[in-house]
């Protein structure tokens, strides 16, 4: 994978970003997993909220044609022996004082939206991109309203971060370029059929050029850009399991994962040992 300022450094490590996850005890806990769930909050601090039906079941995922993994190589979990891992790391407090995390954002404003896999599935990737940058330049937050305008099947109703991740390596093999930076589409919590707030009202949310990434200025509108920063994805997959996942996001960053969240709904603290 690579974004538009890093292409040579990043084919190697951004493989591995979405998973499956079962999680009981202390040892994944601060791992840097951004977790979504339905009606959760994409930066796995707090999950509340919960409900139903934003997260795509296998069956759903299989007939929006999502492809799942195009791994190219061997994972560290392959080679790697769990008792070899440190029981604790945090990529947010792993760069010699400089967090290698990228900022926590929020899917609910500026209206509800059920985009939580998608803001955990760019989240990993952005914070893959400033892991291999050693936290030097700005962040590059990636456009989660871009997903939600092009993908075609995944919306605010709904999707997964294999469909994410999918959709931009589509994207990459046929255009050449990847997911919009933030700072050329941002957020507006919105998607076709979307009724929440002014997203009715708001306008088009089709798949154009503006809607991709664009420019204003003032009295001529806006535009759309023939060339912008982005970030493409040339390999990803799928890790399960406490002891593959410990390995893949210590030895190359952060993954997004779903939680069955039904556990959740009445938390309030602590670990979490009810089934999903």
């Amino acid at each position: 994978a690579a974004s538009s300022m890093a292409a040579g450094r990043l084919g190697k490590l951004l493989r591995i970003l979405a998973c499956t996850l079962t999680v009981r005890g202390e040892r994944a806990k601060g791992y840097g997993i951004a977790v979504y769930a339905p009606g959760g909050r994409e930066d796995g601090a707090s999950l509340v909220h919960a409900s139903d039906g934003e997260v795509w079941t296998e069956a759903e995922e299989a007939a929006a044609g999502v492809v799942r993994s195009r791994e190219k190589g061997a994972r560290p979990g392959d080679s790697v022996s769990a008792d070899a891992l440190p029981t604790s790391f945090d990529w947010c407090h792993a760069g010699g004082g400089v967090s290698l995390c990228t900022p926590s954002r929020n899917q609910h404003v500026p209206q509800y939206c059920g985009a939580c896999s998608m803001f955990a599935a760019l989240t990993a990737l952005a914070d893959r991109i400033k892991g291999l940058r050693e936290g030097r330049g700005p962040d590059l937050v990636l456009s989660v309203q871009h997903v939600l305008n092009c993908h075609g099947r995944a919306s605010c109703h709904g999707g997964t971060a294999s469909a994410v991740y999918d959709f931009i390596y589509r994207l990459s093999a046929a255009t050449g370029s990847g997911v919009a930076a933030e700072t050329v589409n941002p957020y507006q919590a919105c998607s076709r059929g979307s009724l929440e707030g002014f997203c009715a009202q708001a306008g088009d949310w089709a798949c154009t050029p503006p809607n991709v990434a664009r420019a204003c200025a003032p009295g001529s509108g806006c535009v759309g850009l023939p060339s912008y920063p982005n970030a493409t994805v040339s390999e990803h997959g799928e890790v399960s399991g406490e002891a593959a996942m410990r390995a893949e996001i210590h030895a190359r960053g952060p993954i997004a994962c779903g939680v069955a969240a039904s556990a959740l709904k009445n938390y309030t603290g602590g670990i979490a040992t009810g089934g999903g």
